[in-house]
């Protein structure tokens, strides 16, 4: 059977197209709440809390009101994220289910953080809007497998965020650098880009208004810096493959662009940053890259709108420090 024309067939278990942005939500039950005498006037005696982080919505003033508004829209949007269990990932799947998307694919090896991550976003939002699946990007039959359920699932996939990635080889000799790990890390990070995305655009080429593919290359790959030959070599490919994506594909239709995190607050950053000072010993120089690390939080509010329709007219990467 050809590969051009995948359509997903319908299903019941699909998520509904109709459910309000949390924050919205949230918002008309405290009101309700409010006037039936059960919140105080900043919320006391709300309850529990789920346990999601929390990001500021912007806020704008009319006529002396003060209105919160999301930092973008993602209403009505079907989106796979992958590496969503932890780092960037999870961050940018908890915002985007904030920001109105009707669906979050998580696509993950960890499946007990998967899951967990999946459970929280379907209980802030009151119902199941998010799902996960294990993939191993790097694997072909497990790729095209698990986009094919969760475009079923959804009803199509509107938005591909992709973060999944490791980083071995740190501060090891080209010398003695392993082919093995070279091998690995080449796998996960660039022919796992090029897996995922090539079935996304399967997909979206099969729908009227197409689609937004989100990769994740990194400064160390683009400009140098990497502690790892295999990371910043594969991320420099990353970076090169979505350049030609964007020349190739029909960017009227679907929008290709990477975005290039810094030094972010992550496990793979952390565990980096541990073996710099296992090797070196250098503490002061460890306290300070761990204070000048920025959240996850504050690259996924750009991954967002970078997914958004508000972000139509961008192209080329985006860095952050």
């Amino acid at each position: 059977m050809g590969r051009a024309s995948r359509k997903p067939e319908s299903s019941e278990a699909r998520p509904s197209r109709t459910h309000a942005p949390f924050a919205q939500r949230k918002g008309r039950e405290q009101a309700k709440r409010r006037e039936r005498g059960m919140l105080g006037a900043a919320g006391q005696g709300e309850g529990k809390q789920h346990h999601i982080p929390q990001t500021p919505l912007h806020t704008i003033t009319t006529n002396n009101k003060i209105e919160q508004i999301m930092p973008a829209d993602l209403t009505g949007k079907r989106i796979i994220i992958t590496g969503a269990a932890t780092g960037i990932g999870r961050s940018t799947a908890i915002l985007a289910a904030r920001c109105g998307a009707q669906a979050i694919t998580i696509f993950d090896v960890d499946d007990t953080a998967a899951q967990e991550i999946a459970i929280t976003i379907n209980a802030e939002a009151g119902s199941p809007i998010a799902k996960c699946w294990h993939v191993d990007v790097a694997d072909r039959p497990s790729v095209e497998g698990s986009t094919a359920a969760a475009v079923q699932w959804m009803g199509g996939v509107d938005v591909l965020l992709h973060f999944a990635g490791i980083m071995d080889g740190a501060y090891t000799p080209i010398e003695s650098f392993e082919e093995a790990t070279w091998d690995r890390v080449i796998d996960i990070n660039l022919r796992g880009t090029y897996l995922i995305a090539k079935e996304c655009v399967t997909y979206m080429n099969d729908q009227p208004n197409g689609g937004v593919i989100i990769t994740t290359a990194s400064g160390a790959g683009v400009i140098g810096g990497s502690s790892s030959y295999a990371y910043g070599a594969s991320k420099g490919a990353v970076h090169g493959f979505t350049m030609v994506m964007q020349r190739h594909i029909d960017m009227s239709k679907i929008r290709v662009q990477d975005i290039a995190p810094g030094r972010v607050r992550t496990p793979l950053v952390l565990e980096n940053l541990r073996q710099q000072l296992e090797i070196t010993g250098d503490q002061a120089r460890y306290d300070a890259e761990i204070t000048s690390l920025i959240d996850p939080d504050d690259v996924a509010k750009i991954a967002v709108f970078m997914a958004s329709d508000e972000a139509k007219a961008m192209r080329g990467p985006v860095f952050t420090r």
